[in-house]
C-alpha cells in the first residue's frame, strides 16, 4: 500500500450527508418548488422541514419499519412524510401537490450534489491503495446517483439497504458488507454522519467507525474519533496507522 501500513485495508462510507448533500438547502428547495407550482408558504413551512424528516425517520426506525424498502412502501412513506408536514400550512390538495413535487426531486439524482471535498478525498485514498466501499440507507436507485455524480468508479463494494433488505442501525448490513469485501471487520474503517445509525452498529460488529460531524450536531458524542470534514480523513488514517494519539470525541 505505497509503503504505508496495511491497516486498514478497506474504507466504507455512508452516502447522505457524508459523500453527497441535497443540491440546495431544504428551505431554498421548498421555496423554489412552491413558486414553480404557484403556492405561497409561510416561513415556518420552509425552515422546519429537515427536523420533521429526521423525526419521521427516527420514529420509523424505532418501530423497526424500514423506510428504504420495499420500493412502493418507501415511496409512500416519503410522500406521506412530506404531505403531513405541508398539510399544516396548506390545503390538503395543495399539500399533496407540493409533496409529490418534492418527493420527485429528492428521489432522483437531480436533487443532490457532492460535497466539495468528496472527490479529492476519494482520489487521495485510492492513491494510497485503499479499497473503497459504501454502506448506505438508500433506495435502490442509489447507483443512478453515484453514476450521475461520477463517483461510482471509486467503489469496489456498494451495499444499499433498499437492495439488500437490511437497514442501519441493524448491524447485519455491516456484516454483509465485510463478508462481500472479503476483509475482516478488524480490517475496515467506516465513516458516517450519525452516531446511532453509523457509529454504534459499526462498533457492534468490530469495525472502527469515524463520525463525520460537519455542523457540530454531536458535541457530546462519545464516538472514539470525530472529524469535521471529509478532507481530514486521509491524515487521520495515517495517524491511526502510525499509532499517533488522536483527540477522542
Amino acid at each position: 500500500m505505497n509503503g504505508m501500513s496495511d491497516w486498514p485495508r478497506a474504507i466504507f462510507f455512508d452516502v447522505g450527508d457524508t459523500l453527497v448533500r441535497a443540491r440546495r438547502p431544504y428551505d431554498e428547495t421548498i421555496a423554489a418548488i412552491s413558486q414553480d407550482i404557484g403556492l405561497k408558504l409561510p416561513v415556518a413551512a420552509i425552515d422546519n422541514l429537515a427536523a420533521h424528516l429526521d423525526a419521521c425517520v427516527m420514529t420509523r426506525t424505532e418501530q423497526l419499519r424500514p423506510f428504504t424498502f420495499p420500493a412502493p412502501e418507501s415511496q409512500q412513506f416519503w410522500l406521506e412524510t412530506y404531505h403531513s408536514f405541508f398539510a399544516r400550512f396548506l390545503s390538503d390538495v395543495e399539500a399533496l401537490q407540493l409533496a409529490h413535487a418534492v418527493r420527485a426531486l429528492l428521489s432522483s439524482p437531480a436533487g443532490y450534489a457532492l460535497f466539495d471535498d468528496t472527490v479529492p478525498t476519494l482520489e487521495r485514498l485510492r492513491a494510497h491503495g485503499y479499497r473503497l466501499g459504501i454502506i448506505s440507507n438508500w433506495e435502490a436507485w442509489l447507483p443512478e446517483l453515484l453514476e450521475a455524480t461520477h463517483i461510482n468508479t471509486y467503489f469496489d463494494h456498494v451495499i444499499i439497504s433498499g437492495v439488500c433488505g437490511v437497514e442501519k442501525p441493524d448491524p447485519r448490513i455491516f456484516t454483509l458488507a465485510v463478508q462481500e469485501s472479503g476483509y475482516g471487520t478488524d480490517e475496515v474503517v467506516y465513516i458516517g454522519d450519525r452516531p446511532a445509525h453509523d457509529v454504534e452498529p459499526a462498533l457492534a460488529v468490530g469495525i472502527t467507525p469515524i463520525l463525520l460531524d460537519q455542523t457540530g450536531r454531536y458535541p457530546d458524542s462519545q464516538t472514539p474519533i470525530r472529524i469535521t470534514s471529509l478532507s481530514e480523513l486521509p491524515t487521520v488514517l495515517q495517524q491511526l496507522q502510525s499509532h499517533v494519539p488522536l483527540p477522542r470525541g
